[in-house]
């Protein structure tokens, strides 16, 4: 489940799930505590990157971008960042 309400979801202690879609800057994302949950142990999965930069997320970072290519096609690609 996309977390857009929260912003921020943690499971157990192997993974974190951002969602940015709301937010409209770096300072917003480290309001609400992410640096240190982006870069501990766990694995971060990042909704919406683009809005805050890809440069804040330059390390060790795998990007896959779901691009639409049609009503019914999608193309996915995956790419390191970094």
């Amino acid at each position: 489940t996309s977390p857009t309400f929260t912003i921020m979801n943690c499971y157990d202690d192997k993974l974190n799930h951002f969602d940015l879609y709301r937010l409209n800057s770096v300072d917003e994302l480290l309001a609400v505590g992410a640096e240190e949950e982006l870069y501990g142990e766990k694995i971060s999965l990042v909704e919406w990157p683009e809005i805050v930069g890809f440069d804040f997320f330059a390390r060790e970072t795998i990007v896959v971008e779901i691009l639409k290519l049609n009503d019914t096609e999608r193309k996915i690609v995956i790419r390191e960042n970094g």
